[in-house]
Formats: structure tokens, sequence, C-alpha cells
């Protein structure tokens, strides 16, 4: 799910992220080294607000889910050269001798997962 504004016609490509270990970073500078890419961080932030309005500004291109892309965001696919990143999978570990709380945690959160994966 790349979104772009005209960050996309720069070297070394501007990159939108979030910091290191956050969402989606590492999946999508693997893709761009993985491509040959040149790159740099043009913005970080730890907010998805925020990521999200960096790419409309035109600070740089992200990895963004489908849900969040707006009218300020360009979607490039395939013919634009860019990796064809299919999209990213969330796994959820947890103990086999989980507390009742444990338990209750874990089946709200896979229950917000499933909602969240059937209306992308």
């Amino acid at each position: 799910d790349s979104c772009a504004t005209p960050a996309f016609g720069r070297d070394p490509l501007p990159l939108v992220a979030f910091p290191v270990g956050g969402l989606y970073r590492h999946e999508m500078l693997h893709h761009l080294e993985v491509g040959g890419w040149r790159w740099r961080i043009g913005y970080s932030s730890a907010s998805l607000a925020s990521v999200c309005s960096a790419v409309a500004a035109g600070l740089g291109i992200s990895l963004l889910p489908v849900r969040v892309v707006s009218a300020g965001h360009r979607v490039l696919d395939a013919a634009s050269g860019l990796p064809d990143i299919q999209g990213v999978r969330l796994a959820l570990y947890g103990s086999s001798g989980l507390s009742r709380a444990g338990k209750a945690l874990e089946s709200q959160l896979l229950a917000l997962c499933e909602s969240q994966v059937l209306s992308v």
C-alpha cells in the first residue's frame, strides 16, 4: 500500500517512516534495498496521522495501510517501478498459560485484528 506525492521523482527517494522498530518501516526499507533503490528518511514520526500528513505534504513516500489513504495521497502501483508489496502480516503470540485477563485480552485483540482485515 504505497502512497506518494511529488517526492517520488527525487533521488535519493525521500521516505516518511515510523521510528526504528515502528510499523511498516522494516518492510518498506527491506523491499527498497532488495530493489536497489537509493533512499533517505525525510521525516519520521511514531504517529500514524503525522506520517499520513507528511506524505500528503510531499515530504516523502511511505508504506501505509489502505484504510488511511486519503485524497491527498497517490497510490503507486507496480508500474511505478517500486517493489510490489502485497501486504504485511500481523502475528499474535500468547503463552499457553495465560491468566483469565490475558485470555480476555487475547480474544479482544484477535477480534480487533479480524475486523480490520475484513474492513480493508
